[in-house]
């Protein structure tokens, strides 16, 4: 690390020029570059980096050499047999297993499943999680509007307006900027709750909406007001995959926070520990294929069915 970063220009550069196939330096006693063809990409490789930071540094506290791979298990040391590897069963019932580099056939090792009609009824979501925020929406930013992550909630919708404005939607209703004196407060709540409005009957899954629907429905889920639900099958299915050693990731319009709330409060208990991703629109909408590239490469999964 250097005072300043300019001068770290050289040997940023040098380290670039050494590994060219890398898309991230680290600085010590600095901090990380990342960079990518995309924000979102970059974005991406941040969050999977920061992820394995993390397993790092809880590794080094107990007393585990991160930089090092497990040792080969050997059965004349250990009397404990590590589990059997089942294969998932091919694409068809009289397929005999193929090729492991033919991806119809490969072992899976991730799946990725939708919320709404996939893990939850839809009427949940319809009839329960839709209209609790929308019954509690002008209480809750009441409330918590001196919050910091409401205020950018607020921030969102007034962005999300302009460019649906621009973009020449009817209906779209414009935020004003609150006064420095608050005194039109109660007015920009009133386009607050319009906009909400004009959004969830447009079925809109804009992010600046999702986010603060996840900031009501936390509210509710530790309330005890709300209750994730989740079809009979989930849990029997969610144990079977992780026994299998298969990973098991959320991909839904709903932000991230809400998915963890609904899995974290479900009528069959806590289910996050059966999960090991979450994703939501902020990396794609889910009606792009892009998107579902850019979790393929989030996941280490190089043969996307």
């Amino acid at each position: 690390n250097t005072a300043h970063e300019e001068d770290l220009a050289d040997s940023l550069a040098a380290a670039i020029k050494k590994y060219p196939h890398t898309n991230a330096v680290l600085v010590q006693r600095h901090g990380i570059y990342v960079w990518g063809p995309t924000w979102m990409k970059a974005k991406t490789q941040a969050e999977c980096l920061h992820y394995l930071f993390d397993v790092a540094v809880r590794m080094d506290k107990l007393d585990m050499n991160p930089g090092l791979a497990p040792p080969a298990w050997d059965q004349n040391e250990s009397p404990v047999k590590p589990p059997p590897q089942k294969r998932p069963r091919p694409c068809t019932d009289d397929a005999p297993p193929s090729d492991p580099e033919d991806p119809c056939t490969a072992p899976v090792k991730v799946i990725l499943l939708d919320i709404e009609g996939t893990t939850t009824p839809i009427s949940f979501v319809r009839d329960v999680l839709f209209p609790f925020a929308r019954d509690h929406a002008r209480a809750f930013l009441g409330e918590h509007w001196g919050r910091e992550d409401v205020q950018g909630d607020v921030r969102g919708l007034r962005d999300q307006a302009i460019q649906d404005l621009k973009d020449g939607l009817e209906g779209a209703v414009s935020i004003p900027e609150e006064a420095e004196d608050g005194s039109n407060r109660e007015a920009v709540l009133d386009a607050c709750m319009a906009s909400i409005h004009w959004l969830m009957d447009s079925d809109r899954k804009v992010t600046p909406l999702k986010q603060l629907q996840g900031h009501i429905w936390k509210a509710g889920y530790h309330s005890g007001q709300l209750k994730g639900t989740v079809y009979p099958d989930v849990v029997r299915a969610f144990d079977r995959w992780v026994g299998d050693g298969v990973r098991v990731a959320i991909y839904s319009s709903g932000s991230r926070q809400a998915q963890q709330l609904l899995f974290g409060h479900t009528n069959a208990g806590d289910l996050r520990d059966h999960l090991s991703c979450y994703f939501d629109t902020t990396i794609g909408h889910k009606r792009q294929a892009e998107s579902y590239k850019e979790i393929a490469l989030s996941l280490g999964v190089t043969q996307p069915r």
